[in-house]
């Protein structure tokens, strides 16, 4: 993204932690609106601050919900999105095994005080599909600020099929999708990449 003069950006900035949620609400969230914030060297005026909350108990409640045991799940894909795999190598495809089984599962279980099954991931490698896909292409990102190379990612929109043969798996997945929101997907989350701006989750059974 460039950024100039008199354009409005949205930056945004997620947390399930209480006390990182808190402090955001209570010092930092206020301090920005009273002065400005900086990035690259350009100063920015906070015009206006969105606020809702959620924790892991809210995203697991939704996940289980009993009408929600088969859906189709659609992410969008903002910033590019790579995993790193075997060999140093990188892969561009979203691939549910990747996505769900692989990024979502491990950052779900690394911070998440109730953890997912291994079968999640087998779940998601044999069972999620994906159905469709909306401008989906490669975008490539420099990072010369930072001293990094250039990267290549995916961007662009992709609909999940989450079949209802097992409750608990298929709850699990619907978890993991609005979990994206606040964890990012891929590598290089924390550079901004692998951001996934919307969830949307469709109840109605697969055909």
């Amino acid at each position: 993204m460039t950024l100039e003069p008199n354009r409005t950006v949205m930056l945004r900035y997620t947390s399930l932690s209480a006390d990182l949620t808190r402090l955001m609400l209570t010092a930092v969230i206020p301090r920005w609106q009273a002065d400005s914030i900086v990035l690259h060297n350009q100063p920015m005026r906070v015009e206006a601050a969105a606020v809702e909350t959620c924790d892991y108990a809210d995203l697991w409640a939704a996940a289980h919900d009993p009408a929600r045991r088969s859906c189709r799940i659609t992410l969008r894909f903002e910033t590019p999105t790579y995993f790193k795999v075997t060999g140093g190598r990188a892969m561009r495809l979203p691939a549910p095994e990747y996505v769900f089984g692989k990024s979502l599962l491990r950052r779900w279980n690394a911070f998440a005080p109730c953890k997912l099954p291994d079968t999640v991931g087998a779940f998601a490698a044999n069972a999620v599909e994906v159905e469709a896909v909306r401008n989906l292409h490669t975008r490539r990102v420099s990072f010369t600020r930072a001293g990094k190379n250039l990267v290549t990612g995916f961007v662009g929109e992709v609909m999940y099929g989450v079949p209802a043969a097992d409750a608990d798996l298929s709850g699990a997945i619907h978890a993991l999708a609005r979990f994206a929101r606040f964890s990012g997907i891929g590598a290089q989350t924390a550079d901004g990449l692998g951001q996934v701006g919307v969830v949307e989750v469709e109840h109605r059974p697969r055909s």
